[in-house]
């Protein structure tokens, strides 16, 4: 499939993250809490309103009013991943599988158990 990926910025990424960490409908209070929580990032609640809303318009979440409004994300984590992730490889490394993994194991050292659960998955 070949699905032209939209782009969101780097704050409506991380609002997005906490949304799918959650796992469930989630409110503003709740994101802005994950924010402050695992990123130590404080927003306005206006401010996580404006990211919410654009995540809507993006097409990542809905929202539903209940009396206070919920989000829901409609684009899963795995999803979103597995098109950036294929979009790095093309373009950092002209589609090459062998240069993206030489790149990613060269991030970290890479220790026995990795080794052994890497040759797991080539077999």
């Amino acid at each position: 499939m070949n699905r032209r990926t939209t782009e969101i910025s780097q704050c409506e990424l991380t609002v997005m993250k906490c949304i799918w960490d959650l796992k469930s409908e989630v409110t503003c209070a709740q994101v802005m809490e994950k924010l402050k929580e695992d990123y130590g990032l404080i927003y306005k609640d206006t401010t996580v309103y404006t990211f919410l809303k654009n995540l809507i318009n993006k097409g990542f979440v809905t929202s539903e009013k209940k009396g206070i409004t919920y989000y829901t994300p409609v684009r899963s984590e795995v999803d979103y991943r597995t098109d950036i992730l294929k979009q790095a490889k093309k373009f950092w490394f002209n589609d090459s599988v062998t240069d993206f993994v030489d790149a990613v194991l060269s991030l970290d050292k890479v220790t026995a158990a990795d080794k052994a659960k890497i040759k797991e998955m080539v077999k």
